[in-house]
């Protein structure tokens, strides 16, 4: 069974709220339209130091963890996936890539995922294509 597009929004809002809590904003730009651009999701981290004092300083975006895809001609291709060390192994690559195809269907373009690279990308994407999800680039 298939959720349905607010179902998928539902899910993607809860966890991002959810994650607001632990110092994490996300932030969305879109770059052109439907028949070329660019789709940025960018989700910043804080990070807390404890200072000589043994105070605690809290740094606002921190670190940054980022997917980006090209938009050409009406498909979507998922070019980069990054997470920052911080945020690693807590299913944010996966959110991210939720994000994405969210906003992909919102548009009406194909998704293609030629090109994502992270150590835990390939896997991530390749699980979405199995699941009939995104589109393998077509080529040799």
């Amino acid at each position: 069974m298939k959720m349905t597009v607010s179902q998928l929004r539902k899910i993607i809002r809860e966890v991002l709220e959810s994650r607001a809590g632990e110092g994490i904003t996300a932030t969305e730009k879109l770059d052109g339209d439907r028949n070329r651009g660019y789709y940025t999701l960018d989700v910043s981290h804080s990070k807390e130091f404890t200072l000589g004092d043994g105070e605690k300083l809290t740094v606002p975006d921190y670190e940054t963890s980022q997917l980006r895809a090209r938009i050409s001609d009406g498909v979507m291709e998922l070019v980069n996936i990054y997470v920052a060390p911080s945020a690693q192994r807590k299913g944010l690559a996966r959110d991210m890539v939720r994000t994405a195809l969210e906003k992909a269907r919102e548009m009406g373009l194909t998704v293609k995922t030629s090109g994502v690279y992270s150590d835990q990308g390939k896997a991530l994407v390749q699980s979405f294509v199995d699941k009939g999800l995104a589109e393998p680039e077509a080529g040799p």
